[in-house]
């Protein structure tokens, strides 16, 4: 047995009989445990590359790393006041005072392998310039550098190979500098050199899912620039072009990230540093003029229009400032307060305006964009969380697209985009149901102003009638009556056998004239275009002009309903019954005649049956000039004529479309 089972033995005893001589026993073991087995001393460790077979994290246990910051280090690097640190696998946030300084990074090696070999030393993402030194762990202050100084300018992969013999043990010491962003990362790692290639394609596979959605994004904006290219094309309406560089701008700054993502070349570098907050803020800019010119801010919205404005204006000046801090100065911090704490903060205050307004106020079209923007804030500040915080959503997975920070960046682009789109097809929408009202009533208008104008003519055409009418009524009329009376006068003086037949033909045409001069003095006379005048008419010239013959003469009216009639048509109408009149007088032989006029859907239809002869061939082409000129004058109103033997006798009928007459009133 040995001699620690017998003293635990012992001590069971004792604790059944004494519980002092227990409590005494059990210090004395505690303090000889402690001597016999000595608590471990902090001291450097040597991590054995030979062990390592593609590559290897510094472990987080390895006290054997340190790092040391400082503007100008020494070169005695040994002697330095370093800190010993532990490093998280996938990488610590750097923080903003180191990336200010020149830091060196120091780490035992040994190489216990048969052979001379070469690993590979990947300090962290992004590495502006680096330099390597070595020391043997027996002489610490022998340092010797074994690598060219790398900087950002020349292309590199991004990391740095360090050449170890076989059984050798050194210290090695990295002298570098972080580029000036918030996208460094600490992530020391040692890796074979044969496997280099293949981590880095890992490396990029664990961010394959966020290039997608950045790819997705920048597709989105690329479809969202054409669609607002194509509608300034068509309605020359300036916003679109403003919202075409807002889309270009971001989906230029989506696309390089997603690009040049973990790539160590110059451009990319100058872009982490510099270039990607440029574009960012230069697609804002145009943001903000698309809102002001979309929303009409100016006229609608005046106080909104005023804070995108004045925005814009201290935008310029903001990025101006930084451009100079970073161009003539090294600091970082004053870049991150400038580009985190004033300019980003610039953003969201205007968005947090924007959006109180836009609930403010009953804009239904502003609301959508609101909305947009209240998505695109929320996901901004998630995603400005996760990039300063580096605290996962889903911890057990860091390499989740949920603990991606552009992930709510493009997310809320995408939000945005969606309500804008909702927007404008309500826009749209407002503005055809506009567009077809304004032509209605241009339409309404142009027709009113139709109107009147064929109203003025019309009066006017029937102004110069009427006064045509009373002249001829006035000057002629009473002039071929003096003709009349004078020629009468005249048979009257002479003896019944020496009259003239020249009197008598002055008399007749004089009669003859009066007859139709009255006949187109009632056409012309404004007063008279109706239905209601025509028939009257027709009925007095009827009765009439059979009045003094043996032809009995019967008129009857049914069924008029009175409606305008121009002069033009009662003229063709008049004349075409004239003329039928006349026809029954002199060849039919007729007693009896009997005019029916009346309507029926609504068409006036007038018929003259006389109880004559009756018609043939021989008298249709001996009267046709008449029969003709009647056929002409009912076509010239869209009316038929019709001409017929019916019950004994003949059957003329008239048909005319009041439709017709309504148009030409």
């Amino acid at each position: 047995m040995s001699e620690y089972s017998a003293f635990i033995i012992k001590i069971k005893t004792l604790s059944v009989n004494n519980g002092k001589q227990f409590a005494a026993m059990l210090l004395i073991f505690l303090l000889t445990a402690t001597a016999a087995y000595p608590q471990k001393e902090y001291s450097a460790q040597i991590l054995d590359i030979s062990t390592i077979k593609f590559s290897e994290h510094f472990p987080e246990n390895y006290i054997g790393t340190a790092i040391f910051y400082d503007n100008q280090p020494n070169q005695d690097f040994s002697a330095l006041p370093y800190e010993y640190n532990t490093f998280s696998p996938i990488g610590s946030p750097v923080p903003s005072i180191m990336i200010e300084h020149k830091v060196v990074f120091k780490f035992p090696l040994a190489n216990k392998g048969n052979s001379d070999t070469t690993i590979i030393f990947l300090p962290g993402f992004y590495i502006s310039e680096i330099e390597i030194f070595k020391a043997p762990v027996d002489r610490p202050d022998s340092i010797y550098q074994i690598t060219d100084k790398f900087n950002r300018w020349k292309r590199t992969d991004g990391y740095f190979p360090i050449p170890m013999k076989a059984g050798e043990e050194s210290i090695i010491y990295a002298k570098f500098s972080f580029l000036r962003t918030n996208s460094n990362r600490i992530s020391p790692r040692l890796i074979r050199s044969h496997f280099v290639e293949h981590w880095f394609r890992w490396r990029k596979s664990l961010y394959e899912d966020q290039d997608i959605m950045s790819y997705l994004a920048t597709g989105l904006l690329l479809l969202m620039m054409m669609y607002s290219l194509a509608v300034y094309v068509q309605g020359r309406r300036i916003e679109f072009i403003h919202y075409a560089l807002y889309a270009m701008f971001t989906g230029i700054m989506l696309f390089l990230k997603a690009f040049l993502q973990l790539r160590h070349t110059p451009f990319n570098f100058f872009f982490e540093e510099y270039l990607d907050l440029i574009i960012l803020c230069s697609g804002v800019f145009f943001y903000f003029k698309f809102l002001r010119h979309f929303l009409e801010t100016s006229t609608r919205h005046p106080q909104l229009n005023k804070v995108l404005k004045y925005a814009e204006w201290v935008l310029w000046v903001l990025l101006l400032l930084y451009s100079a801090i970073y161009f003539f100065t090294d600091k970082y911090i004053l870049l991150n307060i400038m580009e985190n704490m004033v300019i980003k903060l610039l953003m969201l205050v205007v968005g947090v305006i924007f959006i109180s307004h836009s609930i403010k106020k009953d804009d239904k079209l502003l609301k959508y964009i609101g909305h947009g923007n209240i998505a695109l804030i929320i996901c901004s500040a998630v995603s400005l969380f996760l990039m300063t915080t580096r605290i996962p959503i889903i911890p057990s997975n860091n390499s989740s697209l949920l603990n991606k920070s552009m992930f709510y960046y493009e997310l809320g682009l995408i939000l945005e985009m969606t309500f804008f789109m909702m927007g404008l097809a309500w826009k749209n929408k407002t503005d055809i149901i506009q567009q077809v009202q304004e032509k209605e009533k241009l339409k309404r208008e142009k027709e009113r102003q139709e109107y009147e104008s064929k109203m003025a003519v019309l009066n006017a055409r029937q102004a110069e009638r009427d006064r045509i009418s009373a002249d001829m009524h006035d000057e002629l009329g009473s002039g071929v009556t003096v003709i009349r009376l004078m020629s009468e006068i005249v048979k009257s003086k002479m003896k019944d056998n020496n009259i003239l037949p020249e009197i008598e033909k002055i008399s007749n045409s004089a009669n003859e004239l009066l007859s139709k001069m009255n006949t187109i003095i009632w056409t012309m006379k404004s007063s008279n275009d109706s239905l209601e005048s025509l028939i009257a008419y027709i009925r007095a010239y009827a009765i009439d002009f059979f009045d003094s013959t043996p032809v009995n003469c019967s008129v009857n009216v049914s069924m008029i309903n009175d409606s305008p009639m121009s002069g033009e048509m009662r003229r063709n109408i008049f004349l075409s019954i004239k003329e039928a009149l006349n026809n029954i007088l002199k060849h039919s032989k007729a007693t009896s005649v009997q005019i029916d006029m009346l309507m029926h859907n609504n068409r006036l239809i007038i018929r003259i049956q006389d109880n004559g002869t009756g018609i043939d061939e021989e008298r249709l082409r001996r009267f046709g000039n008449g029969l003709a000129n009647m056929r002409k004058r009912m076509e010239s109103v869209n009316g038929k004529f019709k001409i017929e033997n019916e019950g004994g006798g003949t059957r003329v009928s008239f048909t005319i479309p009041l439709e017709t007459t309504e148009a030409e009133v």
